[in-house]
């Protein structure tokens, strides 16, 4: 928050029509006492859109560890743009290729059309075996 507790939030892959809400869990600090005409929840955006394409499946992911680390995903259909998660982040939002290379990797990778997470939107989950 700034001087005046103004928050000012900041999000990268924030696309399109997608909703968001902001919750305030508590409020500490010198000084503050009273909360009177503070909303403890703000949202924006509107409800997600429908499915964007057709679901995508089939994620392969190869590893390589030895020089330079990288992961290597495959998959097949989805939307003309889909999101890249690793270890259950957002990491890109990308033209849908069928392919995309990870040169930071982690531990489970998905790819979902763009702006969608639910059942029927995304592949599954792939994880690294030990």
């Amino acid at each position: 928050t700034d001087a005046t507790g103004t928050a000012t939030i900041q999000t990268p892959m924030i696309r399109g029509a997608n909703a968001f809400t902001f919750c305030v869990d508590a409020v500490t600090g010198t000084g503050i006492n009273n909360r009177s005409g503070v909303d403890d929840c703000a949202s924006s955006g509107s409800e997600p859109p429908p499915s964007s394409g057709p679901e995508p499946t089939g994620l392969t992911v190869q590893w390589k560890d030895k020089g330079r680390a990288r992961a290597d995903l495959a998959w097949t259909g989805g939307a003309s743009t889909v999101d890249i998660y690793r270890d259950g982040e957002l990491i890109d939002n990308v033209s849908n290729s069928g392919s995309y290379r990870d040169t930071d990797p982690g531990d489970v990778y998905r790819v979902c059309n763009a702006g969608q997470t639910s059942a029927g939107e995304c592949t599954e989950d792939v994880t690294r075996s030990p």
